[in-house]
């Protein structure tokens, strides 16, 4: 059978199309289970990636948490009452040996049975030790009432109150405290001529230079707390004006 010339090349012309689809259509095959293929890695590496960075955050909030109760333990071990701010400056200032403070109570209960008062003088012979004691505690008693670091407790009141103990000196008896105090010092050396800055008793020598001086402002006819009883005590022992 003969064939047509333009038949053939219309057979030739067909079979090439055939080919060129066959291959468009592998080559299409191949490409689109390539974009499939990647779209399911990028998405599998998407999601890689969303939970490293919620598992980064969640250590890192963990580990903040951690180190924020590390802290908090650590300082409740240092302050361990969390209202410490809040506690007078007296429950942490340092309480004085209870047994020595008993042992001078009893002493200044003593002096007491035998002068009458509880007004040692603070370098009194006797026990020089009672006469400071009894000075810090008019201190410390003062330091209380002012809200500052004190050892002087409400029972340590009750203790020293209950026999009668004075916490502030009216000016004559701190006067006469201090002329007893002079009394001791000429027995021990002789005279009255206490040195101002006496290392043994400053205030006491600074109240001799006092004396003096208002002694000179009465002669002067100046105001003066100098009395003409005061004069015949100190002229009394020797006092030289």
């Amino acid at each position: 059978r003969r064939v047509h010339p333009n038949a053939a090349d219309a057979y030739r012309h067909k079979d090439r199309a055939d080919t060129r689809d066959s291959e468009a259509s592998a080559t299409s095959g191949i490409d689109v289970s390539a974009a499939s293929s990647s779209r399911s890695w990028s998405t599998t590496n998407t999601a890689s990636a969303a939970q490293i960075e919620s598992t980064t955050v969640s250590a890192l909030k963990s580990a903040s948490a951690g180190a924020g109760a590390s802290r908090a333990t650590s300082r409740s071990r240092v302050f361990p009452h969390s209202d410490m701010d809040n506690k007078p400056a007296q429950a942490s200032y340092p309480r004085q040996n209870e047994g020595l403070w008993n042992e001078r109570l009893e002493q200044l209960k003593q002096y007491k049975v035998d002068h009458g008062d509880c007004n040692v003088p603070k370098e009194w012979s006797g026990n020089k030790q009672l006469g400071r004691w009894v000075c810090k505690q008019r201190i410390k008693y003062r330091y209380l009432q002012q809200g500052k670091e004190s050892s002087m407790t409400k029972e340590r009141i009750s203790k020293l109150e209950g026999i009668g103990f004075e916490w502030s000196l009216p000016s004559s008896l701190e006067w006469d405290r201090r002329f007893n105090e002079l009394k001791l010092y000429k027995a021990d050396y002789g005279g009255c001529s206490v040195a101002k800055e006496w290392s043994g008793n400053k205030q006491l020598g600074r109240w001799v230079s006092k004396q003096r001086l208002r002694y000179r402002y009465l002669q002067q006819g100046k105001e003066s707390s100098m009395t003409e009883e005061r004069i015949a005590k100190l002229e009394s022992i020797g006092f030289e004006w």
